[in-house]
């Protein structure tokens, strides 16, 4: 049998008893084009060990459409053992959690080239089958409450990943994101143990997020992006950013995880902050804070055996905007380009970078005008501390003709390590 729910204020509503998607026999299922299906009971893909030989259940929420079900083991699938099977499309339309929390471990195909929703509706949704395909996902909550979407699957969709504002996606208990194209949060993302492996490579181009991870996408957005637990992020080609659009404002936590990319920002356009602690290692070929003219970022490395590593693209303390970045306490920054504070005539007036070697901190880099400042002609400015941290030459010679400040109070080291380290700038303070 099939069955269709479609068009605006078109409502088909199961009881306590529940919707068979098939029983026995084989059944289609589809609500589109502002219809809604709503049911008390679970929705059921078979009915058990009676389901034929070769019986199929599809359920197709498109485009338009609603799927509002609550409860534990609200959509189950017992296709039985005759060879049974369903297909759960999710193919652009709303799964909405509905009187109660939400758990189910049906896997569900995000069908191409449509961006699927799960309103959480103010509840805890838990999905822990697989979400495959090459549509796109997104996490909303219409009642903005304290719920959130939890996923514990290995999925494997290759469309976005959008949490929207007052929105919380958690990925957990060893979930993954596994090949998901970007991640774009404006609300609240946590990976607790749990993992996201993008192979989309990040191309710059205007109105595309392909390979960005953004926690702070839009204007006035407030946005939080935290690993922990073990977590990772291995996106060698992508963009992570904490604050991306114009009028955003985001901030990304590392703690006690890693995270391999291609670029990391604190401040693309936006406010951004930086946290990376409790022996978290974080590996990027260019790391900056505040990026382009309207953008302000803070990056802190925090905590014994914490590292924050950039490649050959360097360490920017800030670009065109303004960025502070702090190391202290055991963490460590190395910088296997240089360390610049501004990137020259289109630093933007009034723009500072502002670096920090706190105690316990170690800044390892090295070269010719390894540490350089280049803050234009515009007004940018810069401030070196020199906190009871260590200065490591590494790599090659060392050498910087920046002005520095030993902090007062502190006692700041040179490590020369082997090497010939050569400062030509102004040594100042009473450290």
């Amino acid at each position: 049998g099939s069955l269709d729910v479609t068009g605006t204020g078109t409502q088909l509503n199961a009881g306590a008893g529940g919707l068979y998607v098939n029983a026995d026999g084989s059944g289609t299922v589809s609500v589109e084009n502002g219809g809604v299906i709503s049911s008390a009971g679970p929705v059921s893909f078979g009915d058990g060990s009676t389901v034929a030989s070769g019986s199929t259940g599809t359920l197709t929420v498109g485009q338009g459409g609603t799927l509002a079900v609550g409860g534990t083991n609200g959509i189950v699938a017992d296709e039985g053992s005759n060879g049974g099977s369903y297909q759960f499309n999710l193919a652009g339309g709303t799964l909405k959690d509905t009187g109660s929390d939400l758990t189910s471990s049906v896997n569900a195909t995000l069908v191409s080239g449509t961006d699927s929703t799960v309103d959480t509706n103010g509840l805890n949704t838990t999905l822990s089958g697989v979400l495959s395909g090459s549509g796109s996902l997104t996490t909303a909550d219409s009642l903005a409450g304290t719920g959130g979407l939890t996923l514990t699957g290995h999925n494997t969709y290759t469309g976005d990943t959008i949490v929207a504002s007052g929105a919380s996606l958690t990925v957990s208990n060893g979930g993954q994101l596994d090949g998901t194209n970007s991640i774009q949060n404006d609300g609240t993302m946590v990976l607790d143990n749990g993992s996201v492996t993008m192979t989309q490579k990040a191309d710059g181009t205007s109105g595309t997020q392909d390979g960005v991870i953004a926690s702070g996408l839009h204007a006035g957005s407030n946005a939080s992006l935290t690993l922990k637990d073990g977590s990772s992020i291995n996106a060698p080609d992508a963009v992570m950013v904490a604050g991306d659009g114009t009028g955003s404002q985001g901030s990304i936590t590392v703690d006690g995880s890693k995270a391999n990319l291609s670029m990391l920002l604190a401040g693309n356009d936006g406010k951004g902050t930086v946290s990376i602690q409790n022996g978290s290692t974080v590996t990027a070929t260019t790391v900056a804070a505040g990026n382009d003219a309207s953008a302000s970022g803070s990056l802190d490395v925090t905590g014994t055996g914490t590292q924050l590593n950039a490649g050959a693209g360097g360490l920017y303390v800030n670009a065109d905007g303004s960025g502070t970045v702090s190391v202290e306490n055991g963490g460590v920054i190395s910088s296997a380009g240089p360390v610049s504070f501004g990137d020259g005539s289109t630093v933007a007036s009034g723009s500072t970078g502002t670096l920090t070697v706190g105690q316990g901190g170690t800044l390892a880099v090295g070269g010719t005008n390894g540490i350089v400042a280049d803050e234009g002609s515009n007004g940018g400015s810069y401030q070196f501390n020199l906190a009871g941290g260590t200065l490591k030459d590494t790599g090659s010679d060392l050498t910087s003709s920046v002005n520095a400040t030993l902090v007062s109070g502190t006692d700041s080291t040179v490590d020369t390590n082997g090497l010939n380290t050569t400062l030509s700038g102004v040594l100042s303070g009473s450290g």
